[in-house]
């Protein structure tokens, strides 16, 4: 027989559809199960509090331009048909906007809300795998639910992208298979709504067109003409909101002076390893890790070329093989490394400032992985199904005790850096992180050492001068953090914050003219500051130039109505002018917070 002809075997849709009501009473239990291992498995991260970045998304104040929009009434127009927020995922910033307003700073509620949605999220795998007739496919959808890798998306709160993202485009694969089977045109419809929507929640969901066609492949045997068409405008919604996010990512995701900018031949190059790191992990989820350590791939060595060009032998091999096996794996590892695409690195990616991957970056290819492994599992099922059975038994709950473990980790920032640290100790951003949450808890002295052991690894790491200035500024050290505030400004001077920083400290030493300096800068970076409003003004009003100082803390009042300190220090100066007879004396007491 030729390959031709024995491709063509069995190529008919391979649908399952519900027959009668005990067929829906599975599915319902089906469902309830997973639900129910995913809360148990994941029961220790749901007691945890806010990690790491959650605070761009969830914080008391708002003091980034996403935030503002998350507290505002009307900000869902801005998150909407503006560019003020990090990222265009206005969908995920809809979601945090209405959870602001359902859980306020209770963490509990986001956690719950990333869980449910993962646990949408793997019941509509499972129907997505039934429809392409996956076997075993609840054990699949299970393995996804439950696996290790996606705790660093269901347990971390920023992370409510990954988790509403991964419903709406299953949702929008179940839908175009049902039309696909002979549905009508409402069900096509319906996915090119629904992949918008995901879309809008995270743009990683833009490689769903070309997973369509691998569908289509795999029931016809071949990808038709018509398929093409009709996946057309889902690749047109695909490029526009890939092309938003990379202008949005090469206009806001570089940090001057502290990235590490490489060749695309490197990138390309890292392609391979960061593949294959993300199958090792799929496969085996020991050891995982908040924050890797970051490789460095030179692509003039020839052997940084090895692990992508594995990948090709590979793809060469597969062809080969059995058509009963060929096709299940040139789906499956095709769509993992599809799914893939868009976080391998060779596109920009802020977090790649950090570690070259990360758990949560494969959240949406992964169910291809578990799905290969069921199919493993039920070919051996065939000739064995009682070992077969005990295996898929021991790899699930295997995986929820791994889970539970996992979950522990992602309770706070504290255990989560501890955590990196153990596995990498020469990460300088878990260094960093952990210093601050020591320094919130009253723990200066310990968050010092790791403050300077991040600046040992990263000398130009301007958080960890910054962070480490104002520890030293508290322990009466005004020179030193000077020192370490002008270099932090000196790595990125774009950070209102340093400045402000460094504008109290010079203001603490007596230098209130180079105070001035650093205010102002404030002021051209962030015009809406009123803390620095009213410290200008402190300045100018000890320098006697009062009709200024009435200026900025007229302004400073305009941006906050309820600052006391600067309503009490404007009638001052107010009295003052009333006066011209009058020495000239300080307000008393400036803003300390940017």
């Amino acid at each position: 027989m030729t390959r031709r002809s024995r491709s063509r075997v069995s190529h008919q849709p391979a649908t399952v559809t519900p027959a009668g009501g005990a067929s829906r009473w599975l599915e319902l239990a089906g469902g309830l199960l997973l639900g129910l291992a995913v809360l148990l498995a994941f029961w220790p991260s749901l007691g945890g509090g806010f990690l790491w970045d959650d605070e761009h998304w969830i914080a008391v104040t708002p003091t980034t331009p996403t935030l503002r929009l998350i507290h505002e009434d009307d900000g869902l127009r801005g998150i909407w048909f503006s560019n003020q927020t990090q990222d265009y995922w206005p969908l995920s910033n809809s979601m945090f906007w209405l959870e602001w307003r359902c859980w306020g700073m209770n963490p509990l509620g986001y956690r719950g809300v990333n869980l449910a949605l993962h646990v949408l999220g793997a019941i509509l795998v499972w129907q997505v795998l039934r429809q392409l007739g996956v076997p075993w496919a609840w054990l699949a959808a299970a393995l996804f639910a439950v696996h290790p890798v996606t705790v660093a998306s269901v347990a971390w709160i920023a992370e409510l992208k990954n988790c509403l993202s991964l419903p709406l485009a299953a949702a929008a694969a179940l839908v175009w298979l049902r039309f696909d089977a002979g549905g009508s045109r409402v069900w096509y419809a319906a996915a090119v709504c629904t992949f918008l929507l995901a879309l809008t929640a995270k743009t990683s969901t833009v490689v769903l067109p070309v997973l369509l066609l691998a569908f289509c492949w795999w029931r016809r045997g071949r990808i038709e003409r018509q398929d093409l068409l009709r996946t057309a405008p889902f690749f047109v919604l695909a490029v526009v909101m890939g092309l938003v996010t990379l202008l949005r990512q090469s206009s806001a995701g570089g940090v001057p002076g502290d990235s590490v900018p490489e060749g695309l031949l490197s990138r390309l190059a890292a392609s391979g390893w960061v593949a294959w790191f993300y199958l090792s992990k799929a496969l085996v989820p020991v050891r995982l890790a908040m924050l890797y350590p970051r490789w460095v791939v030179d692509p003039a060595v020839l052997t940084a070329w090895l692990p992508l060009a594995a990948w090709l032998i590979i793809w060469a091999v597969i062809p080969r093989l059995d058509a009963r096996w060929s096709r299940p794996l040139t789906l499956g590892l095709g769509c993992y490394l599809v799914a893939l695409g868009p976080v391998l690195g060779i596109l920009p990616m802020w977090f790649r400032r950090y570690a070259l991957v990360s758990d949560h970056l494969q959240y949406l290819a992964l169910p291809a992985i578990t799905a290969l492994v069921a199919a493993a599992l039920h070919s051996i099922s065939a000739h064995r199904r009682t070992i077969a059975m005990g295996l898929a038994a021991a790899v699930l709950l295997c995986c929820m005790a791994l889970t539970w473990q996992r979950s522990g980790a992602f309770t706070s920032t504290l255990r989560l850096m501890q955590d990196s640290l153990a596995k990498n100790p020469e990460s300088w951003t878990a260094h960093t992180n952990l210093a601050a949450e020591l320094s919130a808890l009253g723990r200066p002295q310990e968050a010092i050492v790791h403050y300077r052991e991040a600046l040992r690894l990263r000398p130009t790491s301007f958080e960890a001068r910054n962070n480490l200035a104002t520890l030293l500024l508290q322990f009466g050290q005004p020179e030193e953090a000077i020192e370490q505030y002008r270099a932090a400004v000196g790595i990125n001077p774009d950070v209102p914050g340093i400045h402000f920083n460094l504008g109290v400290a010079l203001g603490m030493l007596g230098r209130p003219d180079e105070a001035a300096v650093e205010f102002k800068e404030v002021l051209r970076l962030t015009p809406d500051s009123g803390a620095a409003h009213h410290n200008l003004g402190y300045i100018l009003a000890f320098q006697g130039r009062l009709a200024e100082a009435v200026d900025h803390y007229e302004q400073a009042l305009r941006l906050n109505p309820a600052d006391p300190q600067a309503r009490a220090n404007l009638d001052r100066v107010r009295a003052q002018m009333r006066q011209a007879d009058a020495p000239a004396s300080p307000s008393p007491s400036p803003a300390t917070q940017p």
